[in-house]
């Protein structure tokens, strides 16, 4: 079994040498370790998570632990509950030979089972959540710095938390880069290079913002479906606690929970973002003026708020929408995509922030001790033998290249 290493200068790098690797040179997954111990919140419990939330209501997305092989488990097909982390991690407790649901009140989770169905807190912009809190900001303690951002914190930040199965569709973000950290439990990331792209059956139906679905279930893949997937080459990385997974531009993913855990995102722009704006800015228009009854928002749109109320008038030509796909006599036709670039914020287009907007500014006083590896490569859960590793070491990432010229 081959491990993926990133070269020895690694250690103890400069933050702003990082960060140059980072922007410019790392084209492939890559796990550091040891980076985020300053953070607040990097050593809590789950416990810890309840405290710090107490009795806030949280929106959770509620979906079944059973896969269906005609398609991802869109997030219209689930269902959406109002629960605290308390009454959460008291329905995830209430397995055979744990601690059992409280009975001192009902738990609004009390329709379903954890064995049959999850639970996901996911996608949460933390100033949203806390309403630009300076003391939930100053308790959690994130800090992007050690990456090479300074000034990048707990408002450019995303949480996750969720229960075993919960897990987010096979996508690409359309621009910018995703640094991840693991806080609690332990995530299987299972990720495609770009060039897999074609082979994934692309899809923008249904719609979400600055991502391009598969339409393909990968965690229950039909091969007679969609034979192309027996070429993809995938990358499995199990993450765990105190972990932070770099997923570059283009980098198609799909995430799921091992075990109930929590985890910290941040999107990072990227200079070559101009054009894939305003491509995604384009289809949002499109797509916004499409017909705006229940039913065809509930076919076109993963999230139905993600446009907003959709405007009046006939819609646009569709001709011009890179990776769009339809439904026709109830198979999808896919349509390759366009060569477009990650997803970065801008406040004209985003219903529900995804980037951070915080400029990286300075110079981080420490460096700081990284070790970095990228996993070694495994067949995706329940892809069966058919799936091809991937066990071609990586090449170095142009090492000396990171460094400041002259």
């Amino acid at each position: 079994m081959r491990w993926f290493y990133c070269p020895p200068e690694v250690m103890n790098m400069q933050p702003s040498v990082l960060k140059e690797g980072i922007l410019y040179h790392l084209d492939y997954p890559v796990v550091f370790s040891s980076m985020v111990d300053v953070w607040g919140c990097s050593r809590w419990s789950l416990e810890e998570w309840a405290s710090f939330f107490g009795d806030k209501q949280l929106s959770l997305r509620i979906g079944k632990q059973e896969e269906n092989a005609a398609g991802p488990q869109w997030e219209t097909e689930n269902v959406t509950v109002s629960a605290t982390v308390r009454q959460l991690l008291d329905w995830a407790a209430g397995r055979p030979g744990k601690r059992r649901l409280s009975q001192d009140e009902p738990s609004p989770l009390a329709s379903y089972r954890p064995h049959t169905h999850w639970a996901y807190y996911a996608y949460k912009h933390i100033p949203q959540e806390f309403g630009d809190s300076p003391y939930a900001a100053a308790k959690l303690g994130i800090d992007w710095s050690m990456f090479g951002f300074p000034g990048r914190g707990a408002e450019q930040s995303t949480l996750w938390l969720g229960t075993p199965g919960a897990h987010t569709l096979c996508h690409r973000d359309t621009y910018g880069l995703n640094l991840v950290t693991q806080l609690v439990g332990r995530k299987r990331w299972t990720l495609f290079p770009p060039s897999d792209g074609p082979r994934l059956y692309p899809t923008r139906v249904p719609y979400e913002e600055s991502t391009v679905f598969s339409a393909a279930n990968l965690r229950r893949p039909d091969f007679n479906k969609f034979p192309d997937l027996v070429s993809t080459r995938p990358h499995i990385v199990e993450l765990t606690a105190g972990e932070t997974l770099l997923v570059p531009r283009h980098w198609w993913h799909l995430v799921e929970n091992l075990e109930t855990s929590v985890s910290i995102n941040t999107w990072i722009e990227l200079p070559c973002d101009a054009e894939a704006r305003l491509q995604e800015a384009l289809v949002r228009t499109m797509v916004a003026r499409l017909p705006a009854d229940a039913a065809s928002a509930r076919l076109l749109l993963n999230d139905p708020l993600e446009v907003g109320e959709a405007q009046s008038g006939p819609p646009p030509p569709l001709s011009g929408l890179g990776a769009w796909s339809c439904r026709s006599a109830g198979r999808w036709t896919p349509v390759s995509p366009r060569s477009s670039s990650p997803r970065p914020p801008s406040a004209s287009l985003q219903h529900r922030p995804r980037r951070g907007t915080g400029a990286p500014s300075g110079r981080h006083t420490a460096p700081g001790r990284v070790t970095a590896e990228c996993r070694p490569v495994h067949p995706p859960l329940c892809c069966g033998q058919r799936y091809r590793q991937h066990r071609q070491p990586v090449r170095p990432a142009r090492p000396i290249q990171w460094y400041p010229r002259g």
